[in-house]
Parts: structure tokens; C-alpha cells; sequence
């Protein structure tokens, strides 16, 4: 797949979302349950689990399609440089 200009690349990427914002303030709330005063809620605890596992492998994915498409945009010697950059931190 041909992403023809760096800012059709950006555009592609900067659109997608791991999820709502809502989605992710309630797997924030609800893991909290877990540290919370008084008995802990199992259930709720394996669902804030479940949904942070969710949110964290869809971003891990997203990283792995922006790295795709950007390997596709650049030119052998610029994948070079960018190689030699994260390979120096």
C-alpha cells in the first residue's frame, strides 16, 4: 500500500484512536476499585484488567501500523539515519 505524502501519513495515523476518552477514564476508574478502601470487587477487578489489556494492546498495534507505514514513505538512506538515531539512545 502506497501512503503517497508524509502528510497523508500523518493524516492516516493522527485519525485513529485507542479508544474514547470515556472508555479509557472508566478502566482507570475501575482499576481503582482494586486499591480502594474496603473488600475488593473480583469481578470488577478482572474487568478493569481485561479493559487496560484491551486499550494497551490496541496501542501496541496502532505502533506497529505507524511503523509500517512510515518504513514505507522513507528512502533506504533515511531509514538508515532513523536507524542509527534509535540505536544511539
Amino acid at each position: 500500500m502506497s501512503y503517497g505524502s508524509k502528510a497523508s501519513l500523518h493524516a492516516g495515523i493522527a485519525v485513529r484512536s485507542v479508544a474514547p476518552p470515556s472508555e479509557i477514564v472508566e478502566s482507570m476508574w475501575l482499576s481503582a476499585v482494586m486499591f480502594g478502601p474496603g473488600n475488593v470487587d473480583e469481578q470488577a477487578a478482572n474487568k478493569a484488567y481485561e479493559s487496560m489489556a484491551a486499550t494497551q494492546k490496541a496501542m501496541f498495534q496502532m505502533q506497529l501500523e505507524a511503523r509500517r507505514k512510515i518504513d514505507a514513505v522513507l528512502t533506504k538512506g533515511q531509514r538508515e539515519q532513523l536507524s542509527r538515531y534509535w540505536s544511539s539512545r
